[in-house]
């Protein structure tokens, strides 16, 4: 090999060295937030905070059913909250079957969205009519643990917080795609709550996201932003640190769970991460979009490593040091992680996730940019 080859070999090697070193901090600061957080919540607190949970729902007649039974029966004083459906033009029984709800349940009210369409403008009129001083929203496809409200309203009251992230679990799967989507969005959930309790939040899920209604006018909701296609929880994420920096906390407790089926098949998988990931070309925050970028070429590094090591063959040792640093530290993650999901087994099928991860990140990070998505009968650009 020549002078110039060897050259060039070694600008490989540091750069990916650089990246790894990138990485490794990257996580080790999740994994430390992660631990920061307390496993309980304050008890025994006379919570009296009036609240509106606000769902925009299209075309969820097979799930929104699961999802109010959980919602009017939560251990929260009755009378202290409201739930407000926002039908966001369903062409289904949806509509039918929430004022069902509504005329048993007197805490339960239907809105059918008549100006504008999609999530951000059913959530926005939502919280409009809403009377309660404190927003919580989840998908109409979601369900929540019976002490959700009361759980993530101690959090509100004792931190003082402007917004309350929670956790979401999917379903258990027993299948290659079911046991992947787990341990991704575990690995998104643990992300959430490290980097919030680092001082930072720069990940939430809106099945599960909490705030105060003044707050949320404060920042004017979701004005400004009617280009982006995608990503209502994490513009609004963004927005809220912007003004209120150290006033963000996620709850970590089951009893503040969210739950949602998995999907259960590759297309519509692949669907639902490209709308997640369209998300991230348009983060007001460019910190966040660097560390994202990162993120991706990180993943990238070892198909290209592969690629290139069929011709050059002093690549393979870079590739299987890469590969096998990347194993291990994001190994101590999920190890802390699952723990609190109660899915400590799903480490035995984390050496296949990793392999799938690689080139997943990649196909779907790069699709998000180019290829629209279809989300409720709706085709949308990214």
């Amino acid at each position: 090999m020549t002078g110039i080859a060897h050259y060039w070999i070694w600008i490989v090697y540091s750069l990916v060295t650089i990246f790894s070193l990138f990485y490794v901090r990257l996580m080790f600061k999740y994994l430390r937030g992660w631990n920061r957080l307390s496993f309980t919540i304050p008890k025994n607190l006379s919570t009296s905070t009036k609240v509106s949970v606000v769902i925009a729902c299209r075309d969820e007649a097979t799930n929104v059913r699961k999802c109010l039974d959980s919602l009017v029966n939560q251990s929260y004083n009755t009378a202290l909250y409201e739930v407000i459906i926002v039908n966001d033009h369903s062409v289904d029984d949806t509509p039918d079957i929430i004022q069902s709800y509504s005329n048993q349940f007197a805490n339960v009210r239907l809105i059918n969205l008549e100006e504008g369409t999609g999530k951000r403008a059913a959530l926005s009129e939502g919280i409009k009519q809403a009377s309660g001083d404190f927003i919580m929203t989840t998908d109409g496809d979601c369900w929540v643990a019976s002490t959700w409200i009361e759980s993530v309203v101690q959090v509100y009251e004792s931190q003082q917080s402007k917004m309350v992230l929670g956790p979401v679990r999917f379903t258990k799967g027993y299948n290659l795609l079911t046991k992947f989507q787990e341990l991704d969005f575990i690995g998104m959930i643990g992300i959430a709550g490290g980097s919030a309790s680092n001082g930072y939040p720069h990940v939430c899920n809106g099945a599960n996201l909490s705030y105060e209604k003044s707050a949320f006018e404060q920042i004017q909701g979701f004005d400004g932003e009617e280009k982006n296609p995608s990503g209502d929880d994490m513009i609004l994420l963004q927005k809220m640190n912007a003004v209120y920096q150290n006033q963000i906390h996620f709850v970590k407790t089951n009893r503040a769970m969210t739950y949602t089926d998995v999907m259960h098949n590759w297309k519509d998988f692949l669907n639902q991460r490209i709308r997640w990931a369209s998300k991230s070309g348009e983060m007001l925050d460019k910190k966040i979009t660097l560390i994202l970028g990162s993120v991706l070429v990180y993943n990238l590094i070892p198909v290209l490593l592969i690629i290139n090591a069929i011709w050059i063959e002093e690549l393979w040792l870079l590739l299987a040091m890469h590969v096998g640093l990347k194993f291990i530290v994001d190994s101590i993650f999920f190890s802390r992680i699952l723990v609190f999901f109660e899915r400590k087994s799903l480490l035995l099928f984390y050496p296949i996730a990793q392999v799938i991860h690689i080139f997943y990140i990649v196909v779907v990070g790069a699709l998000s940019q180019f290829v629209s998505f279809d989300w409720k009968g709706r085709k949308i650009q990214a």
